[in-house]
């Protein structure tokens, strides 16, 4: 049986790239697409578009037409989407966004949810977070983050941000996208004031990756401080078609006074980004 990817469906009547990479991405993968929307119920603060009824008295006839409106667009999306991919259905949930998507993860066998970023962000996000940001701290499967309007590419190479402590629970999930994928995966460990090579963890990881893919695919490199920052720069020198990072808590003073690098690659990376 096929794992699902839920794609999250913003608006079904204009779906925007993140619908076709989707259908790509669980193509390639073979698994199937899942196309998700949540219709929103009133007073959900800071989680996905304003409510258009804004009061505690919502009128359940209301938010029963809405659903049925997102129904119909979403039908009307996957008659198109199965052109693509065959294996594709649809959910409808009425909620916060973030409590929908993880009742449906535990209820499905989930590889990931596939979002596509807003286009404004600012510091407010930096430090109070963002839709994209709430899914990826706070979700238990892996999400993959797309920037705003980025259509479909292949990837030629992966950057894995390996951390210390990094425990490889998802290494299923990074074979599949090398054998659906191919290319090369570069390993970037940000090093702090820690020698990797002297890192027992990070020495077995090393060992654990080396294994489990052939070593002419794997590269490495060796970052010390700023950590965001360099992998911007290696996007810049075509070195990251992907990036694949892992998930990190943190609360609202170290996002102001400190350095939350795989947030500010959430946010600001010009490239895929999978959360795990």
């Amino acid at each position: 049986m096929r794992r699902k990817l839920l794609i999250f469906i913003e608006d079904a009547e204009n779906p925007g790239p993140v619908l076709d990479f989707g259908l790509m991405l669980a193509k390639k993968l073979d698994q199937r697409a899942v196309l998700v929307e949540i219709q929103h119920l009133p007073l959900d603060v800071g989680q996905g578009p304003v409510p258009t009824v804004s009061f505690a008295g919502y009128e359940t006839d209301v938010l029963e037409n809405r659903l049925v409106h997102s129904e119909e667009a979403l039908r009307s999306l996957q008659a198109k989407a199965i052109e693509t991919w065959p294996h594709t259905s649809i959910d409808v949930e009425a909620g916060f966004a973030l409590d929908e998507i993880q009742e449906l993860a535990k209820g499905m066998d989930v590889s990931m949810l596939l979002m596509q970023r807003r286009k404004y962000v600012g510091k407010i996000n930096e430090w109070f977070g963002s839709l994209a940001t709430d899914f990826v701290e706070n979700l238990d499967c892996p999400v993959f983050v797309l920037p705003p309007d980025l259509e479909w590419k292949q990837p030629n190479r992966l950057l894995y941000m390996l951390s210390a402590n990094d425990d490889l629970k998802h290494l299923g999930l990074l074979k599949d996208f090398i054998n659906a994928f191919g290319g090369d995966i570069l390993l970037v460990m940000d090093a702090k004031d820690t020698i990797p090579e002297h890192d027992p963890k990070y020495v077995l990881n090393l060992s654990t990756l080396k294994h489990a893919f052939e070593a002419s695919k794997l590269k490495y490199q060796t970052i010390y401080d700023h950590e965001s920052d360099r992998i911007f720069e290696l996007q810049k020198n075509k070195l990251a078609d992907w990036i694949i990072c892992p998930k990190t808590e943190s609360d609202f003073f170290s996002r102001v006074f400190g350095n939350v690098p795989e947030r500010d690659i959430v946010l600001y990376s010009e490239v895929p980004v999978l959360a795990i």
